[in-house]
């Protein structure tokens, strides 16, 4: 726990600092040109952790995930943090600084109109406080000097495009990583600010010499250290906790604009950075009162899954399933059928969608397919997350099985294989472990079979051998769970166990 507070401190300093920078870099540089500059070197300082997480995990982009990544950075860089440095020209930093940080609560209110995360009482009443924080901030009724409407208004938009920013990435960073895809996206926004600056006239590097320390600081220590620290954190905790470094920040750079920039911090300032810190406790005692995972937190989940290698396997008859994971009352949960026919299972059984291989089709591709035709949803509405293990049956096939995350609980499943969908949470697996049982496995030849040739040869004594089999068991209200099913389960909980000691 120590290590984390650690890196929320530095993080929450670092980014402390960032309005300062930028509002002694400002005199200097041009607003476009500073954003370009900081991002670029951002986005280049984290590549290399970028770079290896990439290999680590095996990933292959598509066409769609670059210009997915194209379109994160152009609302995180080009559109966000633009607006951010030219607010700053017309803004208080202490202002700025505290503007920034409603983020979240924007972030809570974009996912609950565009994604399955919904607003609770807690939220609704931390996000009513944020407003009126944002309300003492700006102080309508007499705009403090240093101030302009015109800030005000641009450090808002960047607050709220930072939101859009923070959703859009959500959809891709468990499979794709966190470092890789905001090193990918910072130097995508970057890259784009390129024809602006060259459309308007505008320096790329002049000047830079004369201002190497402030850009130094701005894209190695602001974007690409103050980052790392905030990723850093993440990992030894979790999304949520690490978030405290913005609620942390507003009362850092008060102090900070004092000191260097001799700004005065009137009584607003206080009260909004107050009430701004009210609502961060207001979101944090939910989330622990609840005891659930959160949005956020649902991507710690991800994150293990898309770093998990998966075991090989040979080929004979073979099958491809998909766990899918989905957000419903306010955790996470496992999808599940009862069948009503198939392959693999019979009528009653339960089991994770999925069905046998056509010919020349890929395993992903399988699962997929069968998630979406069971389930009655959209192949768009489904994200594969990595590969899970390979199952070996008794009577010689092979499932391949995936891990997935589906975008809500909706479902118009198809009556011919599925007779009923239950879901279940996620933690009840990591509560209660399998009842185990032993299955005898015996060997016998079948009639006409070329070992006929060999038992000739065989005394009359000899056996063939037999073993056993353990089959682990879950009950779950009315449900039994059972066979290939259960051996995921089971393997689903032990991964997330060990991952999140």
């Amino acid at each position: 726990m120590k290590k984390v507070i650690f890196y929320i401190c530095l993080t929450a300093f670092f980014f402390g600092t960032m309005e300062v920078a930028l509002k002694v870099a400002g005199g200097s540089l041009d607003a476009v040109q500073m954003t370009f500059l900081r991002f670029f070197i951002g986005g280049v300082v984290l590549a290399p952790l970028g770079l290896s997480e990439y290999h680590r995990r095996g990933l292959h982009l598509s066409a769609k995930d670059w210009g997915w990544l194209f379109a994160v950075g152009a609302v995180g860089v080009a559109i966000s943090m633009l607006a951010f440095q030219f607010g700053i020209l017309y803004c208080n930093a202490s202002t700025a600084s505290s503007l920034i940080c409603l983020n979240p609560l924007f972030t809570m209110l974009i996912a609950h109109l565009f994604t399955s995360e919904k607003m609770d009482r807690a939220k609704w009443l931390a996000c009513g406080v944020g407003l009126v924080a944002a309300f003492f901030m700006i102080r309508p009724w007499d705009v403090q000097p240093g101030n302009t409407p015109l800030g005000l208004g641009l450090m808002l938009f960047a607050s709220i495009t930072f939101a859009a920013y923070t959703v859009m990435g959500k959809v891709t960073v468990g499979r794709i990583g966190s470092f890789a895809q905001t090193s990918v996206s910072f130097i995508f926004g970057a890259i784009l600010l390129l024809p602006v600056l060259w459309a308007t006239g505008r320096p790329v590097v002049a000047g830079v010499v004369d201002n190497w320390a402030i850009v130094a600081y701005a894209g190695i220590v602001v974007t690409g250290i103050g980052y790392l620290c905030y990723f850093t954190a993440i990992r030894y905790s979790d999304a949520t906790t690490g978030a405290i470094a913005f609620y942390i920040k507003p009362a850092i750079a008060p102090v900070l604009a004092v000191i260097f920039l001799h700004e005065h911090v009137y009584w607003n300032t206080i009260v909004g950075v107050a009430l701004l810190l009210l609502a961060s406790v207001i979101t944090l005692r939910d989330v622990q009162r609840a005891k659930r995972m959160n949005l956020e937190e649902v991507h710690e989940i991800d994150e293990i899954f898309a770093k998990h290698t998966s075991r090989a396997a040979d080929k004979r008859r073979y099958f491809s399933c998909m766990l899918p994971l989905v957000e419903s009352g306010g955790e996470d949960c496992l999808v599940l059928e009862v069948r009503n026919q198939g392959v693999i299972h019979q009528r009653g059984e339960v089991c994770f969608p999925g069905g046998e291989m056509y010919n020349g089709e890929a395993p992903e591709d399988c699962a997929l397919r069968e998630v979406s035709e069971e389930l009655g949803i959209r192949r768009d509405r489904v994200r594969v997350i990595n590969q899970m293990d390979t199952y070996h049956g008794l009577i010689g096939l092979k499932v391949y099985s995936f891990i997935c995350r589906l975008e809500s609980a909706e479902f118009d499943p198809d009556p011919r294989a599925v007779q009923d969908v239950f879901l279940v949470p996620v933690k009840f697996f990591l509560e209660n472990a399998p009842q185990m049982h032993q299955l005898d496995v015996f060997q016998q030849v079948c009639a006409g079979d070329s070992l006929d040739e060999i038992t000739e040869h065989l005394p009359d004594s000899y056996q063939w051998p037999t073993g056993t089999r353990e089959i682990p068991v879950y009950h779950y209200k009315d449900h039994d769970i059972w066979g290939i099913t259960a051996m995921q389960l089971a393997d689903f909980a032990k991964i997330l166990k060990d991952a999140l000691k």
